[in-house]
């Protein structure tokens, strides 16, 4: 299989239905997980390597935590 052969939604006449639905619903999720909970990426900051899309050059670590109320998190 080619390196680059993976389309999760596929192409042409053929194309999944549902892939504007998935996207937006993929897009609703992070949001409200964005309000819900923080993301401690620590003070080094991450190389980039530009690939078809950016990719970090290295393991990125991080520790999530929940937002407290006054974050503007749930409740």
């Amino acid at each position: 299989m080619p390196e680059h052969a993976w389309f999760p939604f596929g192409g042409g006449p053929r194309a999944c239905l549902g892939a504007r639905f998935a996207l937006v619903e993929a897009a609703l999720v992070l949001a409200v997980l964005a309000q819900r909970f923080h993301l401690d990426s620590g003070s080094e900051r991450a190389g980039v390597f530009p690939g078809l899309t950016l990719q970090p050059t290295g393991p990125v670590l991080a520790t999530l935590r929940a937002a407290g109320p006054h974050d503007g998190g749930a409740r």
